[in-house]
């Protein structure tokens, strides 16, 4: 499945579970972002390890299938 299509199916759960109006209050809260994700990224990651990465990907993998 390619980001259009994953991006197809979530509109698609939320609006049944969420109904129209559910959806478009959901969408907007994400408006237009601001500043510069890339730069902004660099910065957070300056110094992080590829293994701390991995660590905290994994912990919060098993977070999430946990509930």
């Amino acid at each position: 499945m390619n980001s259009i299509e994953i991006m197809n199916r979530g509109n698609e759960v939320l609006m049944r579970e969420l109904g129209i109006e559910g959806l478009i209050e959901y969408l907007h809260s994400y408006g237009i972002g601001k500043g510069n994700y890339t730069e902004d990224r660099k910065k957070w990651l300056k110094n992080k390890k590829v293994e701390k990465l991995s660590e905290d990907i994994q912990a919060f993998k098993k977070n999430i299938d946990s509930h």
